[in-house]
């Protein structure tokens, strides 16, 4: 071969790798975006935790004001240069935690997630929500989420936080995750063994096809895909699925698990809570699944009754508030009674005797 037809070869390939990496960074930024800063409803209602509502014109007219809450702190906590913004809600005595986790480009202030942290206030919870990095009030990266990982990473210092800041016994901190958050949930597992169990509502699980759904939702070809993951790998020297939901299952402590699918959820596809309840018995982890008849994470709002009563019977069964081992053993019953009181399909992979 001639020089002169090795130097053409070789910028031929610059050219055609420079266009890639190129392409996967435009792709990165259409699809992963995110404001840094609170937007949307989360401003222009000015949502707090003493006064919030939303702008989702089916449920403008819902009055949240039962679950206000007068009383909390804000905090900020640095680790590595990242700094994340929360609100902290103490029920002075009460030793069971629930970490709320927003969805993509949301933040604390979102009324589904203060909805849901009023209602566990009200019922004795010790409550945490939080921004992640690139969202809220927490340092701004680069505007682009990070796919479940760096969030789960950012909620890891969050459990850390209040194990060594408030005290708090790692078996009674659980996980309330939506759409995103629902994923980050999930992720957790990989990222801190310090929690007891969670809920899921509507979360993302497969990377592969969630990255295909979301890139083709956010109106780019699916097929710049892998450019997509050669930019991260070359850009921020990482790899987009290193913590996966099924990955993070398998290194996890199979802690028990609540799924919400609500079944004409257009945003995140069903097969994904499929994929979840396959993992979950593949793995044997202890889950349950209760399904409704509403749009994405929309039960929050459309069946408001019946969210209050799930949540908290949940997490005040399952999250052990002593050390007797009958309270332990029993968990799983306690929640068998607790969706058999209700006409939603329920389905159980696995109960203990």
């Amino acid at each position: 071969m001639s020089r002169r037809l090795k130097i053409i070869l070789t910028i031929v390939l610059v050219i055609l790798v420079g266009g890639f990496f190129l392409l996967g960074r435009t792709a990165y930024f259409m699809a992963g975006s995110v404001s840094c800063g609170v937007s949307g409803e989360y401003s222009d209602l000015g949502n707090n935790p003493s006064s919030f509502s939303t702008d989702w014109d089916k449920y403008v007219s819902l009055d949240f004001s039962e679950y206000y809450m007068s009383e909390y702190e804000s905090f900020n906590i640095t680790n590595d240069e990242i700094t994340l913004s929360g609100w902290w809600f103490d029920n002075k005595d009460s030793e069971k935690t629930v970490v709320i986790l927003h969805g993509v480009g949301s933040s604390k202030q979102s009324s589904g997630v203060l909805l849901s942290a009023g209602m566990l206030y009200k019922k004795g919870f010790d409550i945490v929500v939080f921004d992640y990095q690139d969202h809220g009030n927490s340092t701004c990266v680069d505007k682009v989420h990070g796919a479940g990982v760096h969030e789960a990473e950012n909620t890891a210092d969050i459990i850390n936080w209040l194990i060594n800041e408030k005290g708090k016994n790692t078996e009674n901190i659980g996980l309330l995750g939506f759409s995103l958050g629902g994923m980050v949930a999930l992720n957790t597992h990989y990222t801190s063994d310090n929690f007891t169990a969670s809920i899921v509502v509507d979360p993302p699980v497969d990377f592969n096809t969630i990255m295909k759904e979301e890139l083709e939702y956010q109106g780019v070809p699916s097929i710049v895909g892998p450019a997509l993951r050669f930019y991260v790998r070359v850009a921020n020297g990482e790899k987009l699925d290193r913590i996966t939901p099924e990955l993070a299952l398998e290194n996890g402590q199979k802690q028990e698990l609540l799924i919400i699918s609500n079944l004409l959820d257009e945003r995140v596809q069903p097969h994904h809570r499929d994929d979840l309840v396959v993992i979950a018995k593949r793995l044997g982890i202890e889950h349950a699944i209760k399904y409704y008849n509403y749009g994405h994470v929309e039960n929050i709002y459309a069946a408001v009754d019946d969210w209050v009563i799930i949540i908290n019977d949940f997490f005040d069964n399952v999250i052990v508030n002593d050390q007797e081992e009958i309270i332990k053993k029993n968990r799983l019953e306690l929640l068998k009674m607790l969706c058999k009181s209700f006409d939603n399909y329920f389905n159980f992979s696995k109960i203990e005797a």
